[in-house]
């Protein structure tokens, strides 16, 4: 599995999956050699998703995952690599919320000891 870049790099290609999502949130569109390019659409535009987000609606939708499993487009593997990816960013971001959480909670203890106890050494 590649991402396609640009809208252009379709001509030449056979394309074996097109889904029109009927909710409107997007296009997506697979190519025989592994590629997917993902649009989102507005009243008169159209514009290619970056593969990141691509990849993140397509892995959160699982029927294009059956879908692209089933014409071997995507494998079992990078679903896996990207699930793995996936739990060390919440991962990531848990220990950041935490360490500010915590660095605000010192900040609003030291507030308070000033305010009762007077000034701060």
């Amino acid at each position: 599995m590649y991402f396609i870049k640009d809208e252009e790099d379709l001509i030449g290609k056979e394309i074996t999956f097109i889904d029109l999502n009927r909710f409107g949130e997007g296009i997506t569109i697979a190519t025989k050699d592994g590629g997917i390019i993902e649009f989102e659409c507005d009243e008169d535009n159209y514009y290619v998703l970056r593969s990141s987000r691509t990849c993140c609606y397509i892995m959160n939708n699982k029927y294009l995952v059956n879908v692209l499993k089933r014409k071997e487009i995507i494998t079992e593997q990078e679903i896996k690599v990207y699930e793995e990816e996936q739990k060390k960013e919440r991962e990531r971001t848990f220990e950041k919320y935490k360490k500010e959480q915590e660095e605000n909670e010192y900040k609003k203890y030291l507030r308070l000891k000033e305010k009762y106890e007077g000034e701060v050494k």
